[in-house]
């Protein structure tokens, strides 16, 4: 292994850890996951966190940025296929169905309008 790779483990591993335990949109994320859905229907959430928080460690240490130095354009490229897939997800976001229609999530849109109007969280029975 090189000695700047080994140098900059220690760097890496307290940026992931901190990453980790901070109270982040991730772990809200999880956190209102968790409450609404339960932990089962929450694992594959965790799960995605740490497979993209794997990645991005990946794609530093394999020297993205220097790449992206290198070629311009292939930062360019990756800024749309950004921007694309989030006005494809709000897209998708937009045209689903509101709680006022008989759906599957009727009894999560039961959930959310309680907690709204009592101030408080309902408990599952």
């Amino acid at each position: 292994m090189p000695t700047e790779l080994l140098n900059a483990l220690p760097a890496a591993a307290l940026f992931a850890l901190v990453t980790t335990i901070t109270p982040g949109p991730n772990n809200t994320m999880l956190l209102a996951s968790g409450v609404n859905f339960g932990l089962k229907r929450t694992v594959p959430h965790v799960l995605g966190i740490s497979a993209g928080m794997a990645i991005l460690m990946l794609a530093v240490g394999l020297g993205l940025a220097r790449a992206f130095e290198h070629l311009p354009w292939l930062y360019t490229a990756l800024e749309a296929a950004s921007i694309a897939y989030l006005l494809y997800r709000r897209g998708r976001s937009a045209r689903r169905p509101r709680c006022r229609y008989a759906t599957a999530s009727a009894a999560r849109c039961a959930f959310t309008k309680r907690s709204r109007s009592s101030g408080s969280i309902p408990r599952r029975g």
